[in-house]
């Protein structure tokens, strides 16, 4: 893994385009993603398991990128968290398998934190989840 504290070359690159996810802006959202953000600001405040499915380069990591840096109070993690890392009044994570135990363990998450809701993205639907939001691939 590279820390953003490397002098590598390509830690530097990785820091920079990084950087230049996160200073996403509403204008670079697809349709699709204007639809489910939404919808996903509209559904995650009552405590429930969200899963933001679509395939690879649908948009669900640039969605959630947006969404957590225009509300204070999410937090966006890429893997699901260790205790010690999480806050939030939602917690978003990433990269989270379909699996009932990976759902199960999204689920531990909001026993640990005060998160109200917890959204999981997936390529495929999780199972157990309160409520799913599809992105279709970027055309």
């Amino acid at each position: 893994m590279i820390s953003s504290d490397s002098t590598e070359p390509s830690a530097n690159l990785l820091v920079e385009r990084n950087g230049e996810k996160k200073a996403v802006s509403e204008i670079n959202l697809s349709a699709a993603q204007h639809k489910a953000a939404q919808s996903l600001r509209e559904q995650l405040t009552d405590g429930g398991l969200y899963n933001l499915v679509g395939p690879a380069g649908s948009g669900k990591t640039f969605l959630a990128w947006y969404l957590t840096s225009t509300h204070d109070d999410w937090s966006y993690f890429a893997w699901l968290p260790v205790k010690s890392t999480v806050n939030g009044a939602v917690v978003v994570i990433d990269n989270v398998a379909a699996t009932r135990a990976a759902s199960r363990r999204a689920r531990e998450v909001r026993a640990f934190t005060n998160a109200d809701s917890i959204l999981i993205l997936s390529e495929t639907a999780v199972p157990e989840a309160t409520e799913y939001i599809h992105l279709s691939a970027k055309s």
